[in-house]
């Protein structure tokens, strides 16, 4: 994955996102290389699969917004790209959106807790256009990650997984000659 710049992702809220996004993508077979991008070329290992991602927003919860979040059912929290029926490794996710929705949760919380929970709510809206991206998938389970709306608790609790036939869809390889176990995750601010 490849992430553009984002406006106030703190390095606490990008590592609770990497760490819980290797960890829901672990069952699938899908292994995450983050690289750090930046303004010299770096090696980037080889994979079988990048993803390219961006955030939209704010993504800074020092300071959350007064009017509190709708139900996520009424909200695109993340989107993927599709083209001709296939699903391209494009997505975006909406770090005010996402802030808003969890806004009820974090009000009592300290900053660094908040922005411990907003990586692992930015991992599951990223990990749910993954199981698109890499399931060549438009449609939704009716369980887990890949189910069509997520709620407050969805992106909140503590855990939160794909279900066996999500799991099952990601693991498919695309081709004989492409296994999707290795993904690559270009992070840059």
């Amino acid at each position: 994955m490849y992430s553009g710049p984002t406006q106030h992702l703190e390095s606490s809220a990008l590592h609770s996102l990497q760490t819980e996004l290797q960890r829901v993508l672990t069952p699938a077979g899908i292994n995450m290389t983050w690289v750090q991008a930046g303004p010299a070329e770096q090696n980037v290992p080889e994979v079988q699969l990048s993803v390219v991602g961006a955030f939209d927003g704010d993504c800074s919860v020092n300071r959350l917004p007064d009017l509190p979040g709708r139900a996520i059912q009424t909200r695109t929290l993340a989107d993927s790209s599709v083209s001709s029926e296939h699903v391209l490794p494009y997505f975006r996710v909406d770090c005010a959106r996402i802030i808003r929705t969890l806004s009820p949760a974090l009000r009592s919380l300290s900053v660094p807790m908040r922005e411990t929970i907003l990586g692992r709510a930015l991992a599951r809206a990223i990990a749910h256009e993954i199981y698109h991206i890499v399931g060549q998938t438009t449609g939704h389970e009716k369980s887990g990650i890949a189910k069509a709306s997520l709620s407050l608790a969805d992106l909140y609790s503590v855990k939160f997984d794909f279900n066996a036939e999500s799991l099952r869809r990601m693991q498919a390889p695309i081709s004989p000659t492409l296994s999707r176990n290795a993904l690559a995750v270009l992070i840059s601010r």
